[in-house]
């Protein structure tokens, strides 16, 4: 009896600890205002790691080639049904990606190739299946200078149509919305473990990810220097 009155204890202020982090940031986390592309300043590219991504690029490119980036680029990992051709057609550039080396998880090599290609100094790398509206670009990079921030990321609204995707898509919300409250976020200096990111849009400063990449631990989990 006193081990199931403890874990409902603690269940309680778990799942209280939840529902408040959910209200802060429910009425503090920020939301990305549309801005204009800045026509001066540092050059962005835009880059794009794709594997059998033809079906999602005609729906999502085009909004991302809109954006007024300096050159949005797409990596093709290896893709069988003609993600390469999809890409071009529609008017970015297409790398081809090279075999992963021994040490190396997919998605960071193709990432680590599209860094080695690049031209900008802002290099945003997002997924192909995220779509850019209008204003998306200014935003992002009016709340980079305006924070100061190294590394900016974005959590997408997510399009949940099957029952599926709709069960379980939450979930991966919840991990930044109920765990992570956005004043602390915000600490200065930030504490390493309030810390997080979104695969989906993370937006770097070239500079501060050569740094970051130069340290010989990472080498298997993060991105290794040109």
């Amino acid at each position: 009896m006193k081990a199931g009155r403890l874990y409902a204890q603690v269940m309680g202020v778990w799942l209280t600890a939840k529902a408040l982090t959910l209200a802060v940031n429910a009425l503090t986390f920020p939301r990305l205002r549309p801005a204009p592309t800045p026509q001066t300043g540092p050059r962005v590219s835009i880059l794009i790691p794709a594997r059998d991504e033809a079906h999602n690029l005609p729906h999502t490119l085009p909004g991302v080639l809109a954006q007024g980036a300096h050159e949005v680029l797409v990596l093709d990992d290896g893709s069988t049904d003609g993600t390469a051709e999809v890409a071009r057609t529609l008017g970015a550039r297409v790398m081809a990606g090279t075999p992963r080396p021994d040490g190396w998880h997919g998605k960071p090599w193709a990432c680590q190739q599209l860094l080695r290609a690049a031209a900008g100094d802002i290099l945003i790398f997002t997924d192909a299946d995220v779509s850019w509206k209008g204003g998306a670009l200014g935003g992002l990079l009016r709340e980079m200078n305006g924070s100061g921030a190294d590394l900016l990321s974005i959590q997408p609204r997510q399009d949940n149509r099957r029952p599926g995707e709709r069960l379980l898509t939450p979930l991966v919300d919840a991990a930044v919305l109920s765990y992570f409250p956005y004043p602390l976020l915000r600490m200065r200096p930030p504490h390493p473990l309030a810390t997080i990111a979104n695969g989906q849009v993370m937006a770097y400063r070239r500079a501060a990810l050569l740094r970051v990449g130069a340290t010989p631990p990472c080498a298997r989990r993060c991105w290794k220097t040109p």
